[in-house]
């Protein structure tokens, strides 16, 4: 049996509502099961512009690694558009920030250039986006890509986000250091690159740096992962015994989510959550 994969990135969404994450994570075994959810929605513009930002950056550092030089600017910027044109093929999900084509390219031209101007410079790109995987249980595998790592890996690490406002991703950054310790790295420290995402009246405010506190984030990425196995194996020994309480609540559901919704969770308004408010 294949194992079954954590990424880093979705631990944050454990961590907010345990039902929503199985129903992201687990889909087919939630299927599997009987249960129906709904249709999987359309890619975020926020999500599209966050995938182009970051191909323009991945373009800026191994220009640099190969030549010491940032690379082209028309390019880095074509090129963030060409993958935001490829994840929003099938359509988005806009919302006020971004509400259409000609607006979104406009945002990730000045946001390439944003990171090009005031980080690029400052980054010494030893490894980038660089996909490696840990097992952290039987059955279960830790496979981690970090959106745009960058730095040396037995020093300091830095990783790239955008969005219309800064979130907290400790636990993310703390799964990467375990991967990155279980591959012999002797990681020290992490810094978030965050570049906002604002409306295009306004001016593009500056890249904002925070360095994270990657023991603590580590122990608490821990702690979340054993809380996913556990609840899923629980949830399968329900399945089996068919008594007692329903297999589903195994996962522990936050019906006070600001993203408790349609429009962000496949299980709102199914069988397999009905805890939401109608």
């Amino acid at each position: 049996m294949t194992d079954r994969v954590i990424r880093p990135s979705s631990l944050t969404t454990w961590a907010d509502c345990g039902r929503r994450w199985a129903s992201q994570h687990l889909t087919a075994e939630v299927e599997a099961a009987g249960y129906k959810l709904q249709v999987q929605r359309v890619t975020h513009v926020g999500a599209a512009i966050g995938s182009g930002v970051h191909a323009g950056a991945s373009y800026t550092l191994e220009a640099k690694r190969s030549t010491g030089e940032l690379g082209n600017d028309t390019e880095a910027e074509q090129r963030a558009v060409a993958e935001f044109e490829e994840r929003a093929e099938w359509g988005l999900d806009w919302d006020e920030a971004s509400d259409n084509v000609s607006v979104a390219k406009r945002q990730i031209a000045r946001m390439t250039r944003s990171y090009r101007r005031h980080l690029a410079p400052e980054i010494d790109p030893i490894i980038i986006e660089q996909r490696l995987e840990a097992n952290i249980a039987d059955g279960w595998t830790l496979s981690g890509q970090m959106d745009g790592t960058t730095g040396d890996p037995d020093t300091i690490i830095r990783d790239l986000k955008t969005g219309t406002r800064q979130r907290a991703n400790n636990i993310q950054y703390g799964a990467y250091g375990l991967i990155l310790h279980a591959h012999g790295y002797n990681v020290r420290g992490l810094i978030e690159d965050f570049i906002p995402r604002v409306k295009i009246k306004d001016e593009q405010p500056r890249p904002h740096s925070t360095e994270i506190p990657l023991q603590a984030a580590a122990m608490d990425a821990m702690e979340t992962m054993e809380d996913i196995v556990r609840s899923t194996a629980e949830f399968e020994r329900r399945l089996l015994s068919q008594t007692g309480r329903a297999p589903h609540s195994a996962f522990r559901a936050n019906p006070g989510s600001s993203l408790c919704s349609p429009r962000w969770c496949r299980a709102w308004g199914t069988d397999f959550c009905t805890a939401h408010r109608k």
